[in-house]
């Protein structure tokens, strides 16, 4: 008599994705001034969603892939610093390079503005490099930063004048990532049973533990990729595994 058949398993294996995922300004931009987009800047949220309530600053806004649900805190925002040099910089990575921004007012010891932007309500910005309009005061200002579920950089808003930025993204780093690949039923007897599971930890992620559900209200977590059990009775069920 085939004793394997006494007992039906279902192998369902689970699955875990780890992530990681996740930033300026015209001169003498800290403080109230005519020269940001917002006269005393962002510094809170608030500020920015009362900023972004304005016609001018929407419609500039839109124009640098800043979105309503962007100032609402959403799609992965986080707070970095942009420089000078053009890098900015969120987690101690550089997310993107070669920034620019814009102003309210085109200064006088600046070149001329690379473009300008007019809203519909008669209110002109102008833009530049970060390193022409950082001229006066701090090379590099705090931002709200805005990035995809890729962790690819999208946007960013300078939280000392209100000045959007926006820079070439880097490539963000792989995520890292667990998976199950495989599980191996052995039978060791008429009830007593051996799992080994095949996972694969990629892009810095580790296995710290296996979760096996034997499909009969038992629970275990162990660290190892292999466990034997015995079933009280004989019946069928289902086995899952989670890394």
């Amino acid at each position: 008599m085939n004793k394997f058949k006494k007992i039906g398993i279902a192998i369902s294996l689970g699955f875990a994705m780890l992530g990681g995922i996740w930033l300026a300004s015209p001169s003498q931009a800290a403080g109230c001034n005519s020269f940001n987009v917002v006269y005393c800047g962002t510094h809170s949220m608030s500020e920015l969603q009362t900023a972004y309530s304005r016609t001018e600053i929407k419609e500039l806004y839109k124009e640098w892939y800043v979105t309503e649900t962007m100032v609402q805190g959403g799609s992965n925002m986080r707070e970095g610093v942009v420089d000078a040099n053009g890098n900015i910089t969120v987690d101690g990575r550089v997310v993107a390079t070669n920034a620019i921004t814009v102003q309210s007012k085109a200064g006088t010891r600046q070149p001329q503005p690379q473009r300008s932007y007019k809203t519909s309500n008669g209110y002109t910005y102008y833009q530049y490099t970060t390193g022409q309009s950082f001229v006066d005061g701090p090379k590099s200002y705090n931002i709200y930063a805005w990035f995809d579920n890729n962790g690819s950089f999208i946007t960013g808003v300078i939280k000392d004048c209100g000045n959007p930025v926006w820079g070439n993204p880097t490539t963000p780093p792989a995520k890292p990532a667990l998976t199950c690949d495989a599980l191996q039923v052995t039978e060791i007897s008429r009830n007593t049973f051996k799992f080994s599971v095949k996972a694969t930890a990629k892009d810095g992620a580790s296995i710290t533990s296996y979760t096996y559900n034997f499909g009969d209200n038992n629970i275990k977590t162990t660290n190892s990729s292999e466990i034997q059990y015995t079933y009280a009775k004989e019946g069928n069920y289902t086995v899952t595994i989670t890394v």
